[in-house]
């Protein structure tokens, strides 16, 4: 091929090239762009960083990482959390307002017959419930080292720690046969369920040997009985 012909083919992709970033110059004209919702950042942003943050625990867990899983830059984390420690204690704050524990309460107030079928129940969904809430308590454990130095966390740590304990409370309260409690009973057996089930999460994570499903259960049922007893 003479140069004159190679010339001649390079000049028509060149045109070709530059009629083509014209065309789709003049269509993104057209087309406006859409930014996300503040608010749908912001989920996008939690959902990513719960699973980051039970993947990885806190102290590895980094902003890059989960920009990168929620589809955005560090910067838009920093605009709308802050830092790191806030983003973290939001996404703690959120898996306690989704509490299965309450959840479970709650349907039992309805359901259960009296105060033995309760426990019996409730005892056994909490077993139940040990797989899944076992990153969680995890990451709570965590929560609470950072309490010991940062104010602002424990603060924090504080105010969720007592409505966990309130919606315990409240969820217990609506069953016919808890009634006779006080308020002091109630809430020593709502503290008493969160530090069981705490408790038995962390155990069986570092020794998943610790107990057998049927022995969490009648360790729940004992230990509750015994409370309101």
């Amino acid at each position: 091929m003479d140069i004159d012909k190679l010339h001649a083919r390079e000049r028509r992709v060149a045109d070709d090239i530059a009629q083509g970033l014209a065309s789709r110059a003049r269509m993104n004209k057209q087309r406006p762009f859409s930014r996300p919702k503040r608010d749908d950042v912001r989920v996008s942003i939690l959902n990513a960083a719960a699973d980051v943050f039970l993947d990885e625990g806190y102290e590895r867990a980094s902003l890059a990482r989960i920009a990168t899983r929620a589809g955005f830059t560090k910067g838009a984390i920093y605009s709308n959390f802050g830092s790191k420690t806030a983003l973290f204690m939001e996404v703690w704050e959120e898996q306690v307002r989704q509490n299965a524990v309450v959840e479970t309460l709650t349907e039992l107030a309805n359901d259960a017959n009296d105060v033995d079928d309760l426990l019996d129940r409730l005892s056994s969904a909490l077993t139940d419930y040990i797989p899944t809430l076992q990153p969680w308590e995890i990451l709570i454990a965590q929560v609470r080292m950072l309490a010991r130095t940062n104010p602002e966390v424990a603060s924090i740590y504080k105010r969720v720690f007592d409505e966990r304990i309130e919606k315990v409370v409240e969820a217990t309260r609506q069953h016919p046969s808890m009634k006779h409690l006080s308020e002091k009973q109630l809430r020593i057996f709502a503290i008493a369920l969160i530090s069981l089930m705490n408790s038995l999460c962390l155990e069986r994570a570092a020794h998943p040997d610790f107990q057998s499903n049927e022995e969490s259960t009648n360790f729940f049922r004992y230990c509750l009985q015994g409370v309101i007893a």
